[in-house]
């Protein structure tokens, strides 16, 4: 016979089995649980990591869109749609980067490829031809783990096609691999910024806290700009009119970042000369000189280029990259303002 003391107690015995019977399925079952999904580590420039998860990515700005590219071939290939998310905001969830800095997207097989900062943040004119370079995780509404080759680099142009020439012209040399397909990363495990030195670079612009590196191939890749040009110097020598190749120098400044209402550049060439040019001649309005006579025709409109080729050639001794004044009267401008060796480009509030 059971006393109520003693059912009491097996009462508490029972109940005690009872939770921990429930506590240990409870265990078996978050064991059993299935994982949140793949992931994706950015490795800053400090060498610290941080990990996105998948949920974190899905819950981003998504991008969907058809597209395709071409390999080493010469062939179409990964025609479909994609969806993921800007490699640019993975970039900025990680505290971004430098425009002097590389990104490297790692495979999990090893394979790896380098990017730099105008192929992650595209001026307007590689943006054209490049589309936005996303991180996809969906193919076909097929999602990653089940997609195969997910997370991967795509780069959706509006043409849908991103061609070879569309890598060639929107990469840098020495970052291009060849061709649009080994872009296009699959299994992408980790991205990883990587910073540069600042002597790589043939040409730094700063515009309020923003500074931009950009080598000589970097410079050759933006949309280019050619006419004619020259000057007349204080001792009234006449040169020119030449053909003159180069980057108009106000878009220039423009993909670096918003100008200040009112502003002046100081220019810094390789021999240490640092002289000052004021906004409306940096947005076309000069003094004008007949290119026969020498005399001055008044106020003229030109297009202020940072040049890197005369008549089709390198600049020689005045280059790699100076001034020049383009306009379509062939008129000269003063040779005071055409400065040779740039190597820095400073915009000052005023």
């Amino acid at each position: 016979m059971v006393t109520i003391g003693s059912q009491g107690k097996l009462i508490a015995v029972l109940v005690g089995v009872i939770v921990l019977a429930g506590a240990s399925i409870g265990a078996i079952m978050l064991l059993q649980q299935p994982s949140a999904g793949p992931s994706i580590d950015v490795i800053k420039k400090d060498s610290t990591q941080q990990t996105i998860a998948f949920s974190r990515i899905l819950s981003m700005e998504s991008v969907e869109a058809y597209g395709a590219y071409e390999n080493s071939y010469g062939n179409p290939r990964g025609n479909g749609t994609y969806k993921g998310v800007k490699v640019s905001d993975l970039v900025d969830l990680a505290g971004g980067m430098e425009s002097t800095d590389l990104i490297v997207v790692n495979a999990s097989d090893g394979y790896s490829v380098t990017f730099p900062y105008s192929k992650v943040y595209p001026s307007l004119s590689t943006q054209d031809l490049q589309g936005d370079m996303i991180l996809a995780y969906s193919y076909n509404e097929t999602m990653t783990p089940e997609w195969e080759l997910g997370f991967r680099i795509i780069f959706l142009t509006e043409d849908e096609y991103y061609s070879n020439a569309d890598a060639e012209t929107t990469t840098p040399e020495e970052y291009f691999p060849g061709a649009a397909g080994p872009q296009c990363v699959s299994n992408v495990a980790t991205i990883q910024i990587v910073e540069r030195e600042l002597d790589e670079f043939a040409l730094t612009i700063t515009v309020g806290g923003t500074t931009v590196g950009y080598t000589m191939n970097e410079i050759l890749a933006l949309s280019s700009i050619a006419g004619e040009g020259g000057y007349k110097n204080r001792h009234g020598t006449l040169t020119g009119p030449n053909n003159y190749t180069g980057v108009a120098f106000y878009n220039l400044l423009r993909w670096v970042s918003d100008l200040p209402e009112s502003y002046e550049i100081s220019i810094l060439t390789s021999d240490g000369i640092v002289p000052t040019i004021n906004q409306s001649v940096v947005e076309g309005t000069l003094i004008g000189y007949n290119s026969t006579t020498g005399n001055s025709v008044g106020q003229i409109n030109c297009t202020m280029i940072l040049a890197y080729e005369i008549n089709g050639e390198g600049l020689g001794e005045d280059g790699p990259l100076r001034i020049a004044f383009l306009n379509v009267n062939e008129y000269l401008t003063t040779s005071t303002l055409w400065i040779k060796s740039v190597v820095k480009i400073t915009v000052n509030a005023l």
